[in-house]
């Protein structure tokens, strides 16, 4: 097996850039678990947990049941799932496959209590109790959801109408409209700017465009001005955009060196203070989108 198949015994982001890692997939919701540094989705896991958790007792008791024919398959579906449950403490990404498994012995408990109900209510009161006990059963995996969703307020990338905003800015403004440009901005926001202008971008949100990830970080990280002109000058960027810091475009340009005066002086927020360098020029935004974005256009 490990002749044929090198990487199955792997982890799955063995291949990746440790770089890659560190500045973005360690920022990533989904690749983060309770034990993370990082950690913002907590009170999330614990309720998707409540809702996976009882699957265990209930797949051990239907595994060992009397006169049960199904024992092996119980005890399977029980093992999985606590595998599951644990490896989603580790990485967010496993908690749909822990809920997939869990709920087969749910929905197997939930369909015998429910004829249990059925046989032992009154007929005046079934409808009552049955439409009860379903609307519980429904919404029982939505609110937990409801509850402890994360507030994304303020964040610009959640934020639709001005995802439009800058979408139309940039197809109708007189310098962008009518040749492409090359745009060096959040990589949160370069899926959607190619697919609704016809400029180009930098960097995207995945692991497999390390060179895009690791220069739009080196940029905007950068200590120097003449560090940032390089990659510049490398990648042909003709167009600079940047968010004010706290309004969640450029929430991966973290600092990994942790060092707090450093941070206040890399290249990004350096631009957004206006410490503009001689080969980057200041372009005009319109009012909807001041306070929000800064555009730079790259002297040739």
């Amino acid at each position: 097996m490990l002749d044929l198949f090198p990487f199955f015994f792997k982890n799955p982001l063995s291949d990746i850039s440790p770089a890659i890692k560190l500045i973005y997939l360690n920022q990533t919701n989904e690749f983060t678990g309770l034990f993370s540094g990082n950690n913002i989705h907590q009170k999330l896991s614990y309720a998707f947990w409540a809702m996976t958790l009882p699957a265990v007792p209930l797949g051990i008791s239907l595994a060992f049941r009397k006169h049960t024919k199904k024992r092996q398959a119980w005890l399977f579906i029980t093992f999985i799932s606590i595998a599951y449950i644990f490896l989603s403490a580790l990485m967010y990404r496993m908690i749909a496959y822990a809920m997939l498994c869990a709920l087969i012995p749910i929905s197997y408990g939930i369909s015998h209590f429910y004829i249990f109900i059925k046989n032992n209510t009154g007929r005046s009161y079934y409808r009552f109790v049955r439409t009860c006990f379903i609307l519980i059963c429904c919404y029982a995996f939505v609110a937990p959801n409801m509850l402890f969703s994360s507030k994304d307020q303020g964040y610009l990338v959640y934020d639709k109408k001005f995802l439009s905003q800058i979408c139309q800015y940039l197809n109708n403004d007189q310098l962008l409209k009518n040749t492409p440009k090359r745009i060096l901005t959040s990589i949160y926001l370069g899926p959607l700017l190619l697919c609704k202008t016809h400029h180009e971008v930098i960097g995207t949100p995945s692991h497999r465009n390390t060179s895009g990830i690791l220069d739009t970080y080196h940029f905007m990280n950068a200590k120097k001005q003449d560090d940032a002109h390089m990659i510049v000058q490398q990648r042909g960027i003709q167009v600079i955009i940047i968010g004010r810091p706290e309004c969640g475009i450029c929430d991966y340009f973290i600092d990994i060196s942790n060092n707090a005066e450093e941070s206040d002086n890399i290249f990004h927020h350096q631009l957004w203070k206006g410490n503009i360098p001689a080969w980057l020029q200041a372009y005009p935004t319109p009012k909807s989108l001041e306070g929000k974005i800064k555009v730079f256009k790259v002297k040739e």
